[in-house]
C-alpha cells in the first residue's frame, strides 16, 4: 500500500476564510489611506484609531463569547456579535 502525497485542498471554508481575510486587509489599508489623505489625520491619529478598534475587540470578545455559550448562538442577535 502506497501513501499518497499530501495535496493542499481548497475547500469552500478555506476559500471563504481566505477571501474574507484578504478583503478585510484591503479595506483596512484603504480606510487608513482615506483617513490620511481626505480627512487629514496624522499617522499618530490613525494609529490610535486602529488601537481603539483592536481594544474594543479585545474587551468585547470574551463577554460576548460567554453570552453565546450561556444562551446559545441561535438566540443571540447578530448585532451583538
Amino acid at each position: 500500500m502506497r501513501n499518497k502525497p499530501l495535496q493542499p485542498r481548497l475547500s469552500p471554508a478555506n476559500l471563504s476564510n481566505a477571501s474574507d481575510a484578504g478583503a478585510n486587509q484591503l479595506f483596512g489599508i484603504t480606510l487608513d489611506i482615506v483617513t490620511v489623505t481626505v480627512l487629514g489625520f496624522s499617522a499618530t491619529q490613525v494609529g490610535l484609531l486602529n488601537a481603539l478598534g483592536s481594544l474594543s475587540f479585545l474587551f468585547l470578545s470574551v463577554p460576548l463569547g460567554m453570552l453565546v455559550d450561556r444562551v446559545g448562538a441561535a438566540r443571540v442577535p447578530a448585532e451583538y456579535i
